[in-house]
């Protein structure tokens, strides 16, 4: 008969199967795997790794699959006298021969075996040596093979008892065969280099995207493709094709997780990169684990974080949050702010926000300032805490679209920055920014609102009654004054300085002595430099100003550029740069050529917007609108009133849940914008005290000074 000849052995609770740790007996069958209890426990095996094959010598029906192949190569003698060893560390350890109370013997446990008797494990050894003495009179060879001394006396000390007790231990039932039944069996090497090279081809889909099969399976598919090559299943012994099978398979992990863990080990590096300016930095952005409250819609939602680390020195020198899906203009306000130098000062009990700390005093000559330390004395929090900036020249990043999107991409160009992107698959690219994101959770879990890291971690109730919310504002400024004021403060256990390898020291501290060692880099702080962050449109002027997406823009400052030559801003077409900031939309920028000053154009009806007006907004608005009329055009003249006359509805609420999160998100990105262009304004104050003062959009708030760091150290 040509056919496959197959059979069923059934098991069912009280049948053993054979694990690394000895005999198991079966509590339970379940859905994917049985439930089974051992000499250490109850442990849980699924069907894919059980080799059924009836009833051994050893009493157990099923064996666990990744010790089978070892445990079939093994002689029938070598097994046998395995399990009898097994049987004695169990009683020793137990009291039980077979490991189990529910299922001993009579009398059972002896003295002195057994936890019960509270005797060392010498003594148990001495004992147990005397006991098979005496049962080898009844029955020899049961161990050792030949008495090979006097009548009366086991060949098996109280000494190799004791052996077999730590090598259980340490290895299972693998510790307890003698090292000399296996020492003429064949090695790998002498296996077929064809088979060898099949059984890789085999097992090379296992890298995480493959689900994981048992030993049977692997087996069959190395059958098959030896068919297929004509080869003949002789070539290789059986019981040592299998175990080199299994090996090849278990080096790879048991599941998917672990498949990809090896996969992303094999294509990480296997040197710590020789990176140690602090000017390589790495970018990231994650999920806040905390909600938000919206105060216009009264209502919680979720944000995001974004921040750059310098690699060398752990500094943070830029955090922000952003509505979820941050884009790529978000990613380049952050890349400004690890561009300026910042500062947040404590007086008593409170603390103001990052500050820009870098504007020179005229503007007639923007030179690079000297470069003062940004490391401080921990014996208090009171004054001026610095945060660095400095202008990165690569930066390491994830395959993010923020991070892929020509925006950014554009603005490293700009500046001459390296992009190192993450390689696909290998998270540990980009570790030192995902370490930092478990750092933070101790920030995150001090205020109201935090929600677990995933939903195995999240309680019934995430908001707590008269527990108010932080806003997302807030958010930011308790994670940016944790920043400021425990973790750049906190020794880093990462960061050695040679020579003083066993001195505490704070990341400000390291940045200081690398920037000394390595030298500064850092760009000229202008009032203006948020700017060179912004997209460019190129709109031309006429004599009623620009007109872009609807929206009509007007300033006398562009009053001598309304009727330009062509080639004046660029070639073949009159059209100038105009700097176009998607948060607000209410205003563009123009710089001046002859001047040099980037002014405001505001946008003509700008007195009638009552609600944030971002691109998504005006789109929207403007999708609207053309789906009301038919798909017509916006009229010039019109489109600017239409626009207004849409967005009321759009913010008195719309039907749809998933523009209501919008309009939340929009309106964040708005209040951020008027923050960020307050702050140029009050740094061409500093420059120009005959300016009007602009202050932030937020007030101050209290603060509860962190812990006093200097009693660590």
């Amino acid at each position: 008969m040509g056919g496959r000849v197959s059979f069923a052995v059934d098991l069912s609770v009280g049948d053993q199967v054979l694990t690394d740790l000895g005999l198991a007996r079966i509590d339970a069958i379940e859905r994917h795997g049985v439930a089974a209890t051992g000499p250490c426990g109850q442990v849980r095996i699924a069907y894919t790794e059980l080799a059924v094959r009836g009833v051994e010598a050893s009493g157990a029906q099923a064996v666990h699959q990744p010790m089978t192949a070892w445990w079939d190569a093994l002689d029938e003698q070598v097994r046998n006298t395995t399990l009898s060893k097994l049987a004695i560390v169990l009683e020793i350890k137990t009291g039980y021969r077979s490991g189990w109370s529910n299922d001993s013997t009579a009398g059972e446990p002896f003295h002195p075996f057994g936890p019960a008797f509270k005797v060392s494990l010498h003594q148990q050894a001495i004992a147990m040596a005397a006991q098979l003495a005496m049962r080898e009179q009844a029955s020899p060879h049961e161990l050792s093979g030949s008495s090979g001394g006097q009548e009366g006396r086991s060949t098996v000390t109280p000494r190799a008892i004791e052996k077999w007790v730590k090598a259980y231990e340490a290895q299972g039932l693998r510790g307890l065969v003698d090292g000399r039944s296996t020492r003429n069996r064949k090695g790998f090497d002498d296996l077929d280099a064809r088979f060898r090279a099949i059984v890789d081809e085999v097992v090379a889909p296992f890298d995480g995207t493959a689900s994981a099969v048992n030993l049977e399976e692997l087996r069959r598919r190395t059958w098959l493709k030896m068919t297929e090559q004509g080869l003949e299943r002789s070539i290789v012994p059986e019981r040592l094709s299998l175990e080199y099978i299994s090996w090849r398979y278990n080096t790879r992990g048991s599941r998917p997780r672990a498949h990809r863990s090896a996969a992303v080990r094999k294509r990480s590096a296997h040197k710590p990169s020789l990176v140690v300016h602090p000017s390589h930095v790495a970018i990231d952005s994650t999920r806040a684990d905390n909600l938000v409250w919206d105060e216009l819609r009264q209502t919680p939602y979720s944000v995001e974080i974004t921040a750059i680390i310098s690699v060398s020195t752990r500094v943070i020198l830029a955090l922000r949050v952003t509505p979820r899906s941050a884009n790529g203009v978000e990613a380049g306000l952050c890349l400004y702010d690890a561009m300026r130098p910042l500062s947040m000062k404590v007086e008593g009990a409170t603390a103001d926000h990052w500050r820009w700390a870098g504007i020179p005093k005229s503007l007639e000559s923007p030179l690079f300032t000297a470069r003062q330390d940004v490391s401080r004395p921990l014996d208090t929090l009171q004054g001026t805490h610095q945060v660095p900036g400095l202008r990165p020249t690569s930066i390491r990043s994830d395959h993010g679209s923020i991070f892929m999107s020509a925006h950014f991409k554009e603005l490293l160009r700009n500046f001459g920055i390296s992009l190192w992107s993450s390689r696909v698959g290998a998270s540990t690219d980009n570790a030192y920014i995902e370490r930092f994101w478990e750092t933070i959770q101790s920030a995150l879990q001090a205020v109201e609102g935090y929600k677990g890291r995933n939903v195995s971690e999240r309680g019934r109730k995430v908001i707590q009654a008269n527990q108010p919310l932080m806003t997302a504002f807030e958010l930011e400024t308790h994670l940016r004054r944790y920043v400021a004021l425990q973790y750049h403060l906190t020794p880093h256990r990462g960061l050695h300085i040679p020579g003083l390898e066993t001195h505490k020291v704070t990341p400000l501290e390291y940045f200081d002595f690398a920037m000394e060692a390595c030298g500064d880099i850092s760009v000229p702080q202008h009032p203006d430099l948020i700017f060179d962050f912004l997209p460019i449109r190129w709109l031309t002027i006429r004599h009623a100003g620009v007109e872009f997406k609807g929206l009509s823009y007007d300033s006398p400052v562009l009053d001598q550029y309304r009727h330009v030559r062509r080639g004046t801003f660029r070639p073949d077409d009159s059209a100038a740069p105009f700097f176009y900031d998607p948060r607000d939309v209410t205003r563009i920028w123009f710089r001046d050529p002859d001047k040099g000053r980037v002014s405001e154009v505001p946008c003509r009806q700008a007195h009638l917007f009552l609600a944030p007006l971002t691109a998504r907004i005006r789109d929207k608005a403007i999708a609207a609108i053309a789906a009301r009329d038919g798909g017509k055009k916006l009229r010039r003249h019109t489109a600017t009133e239409l626009i207004i006359d849409e967005l009321g509805a759009l913010h008195q609420g719309s039907p749809s849940k998933d523009w209501n999160a919008t309009m939340t998100a929009e309106r964040l990105r708005f209040e951020t914008s008027q923050r960020d262009h307050a702050e140029v304004l009050e740094a061409w104050r500093r420059v120009d005290p005959a300016l009007p003062r602009i202050s932030a959009a937020e007030p101050e708030s209290e603060f509860e000074p962190w812990p006093d760091l200097a009693a660590d150290n």
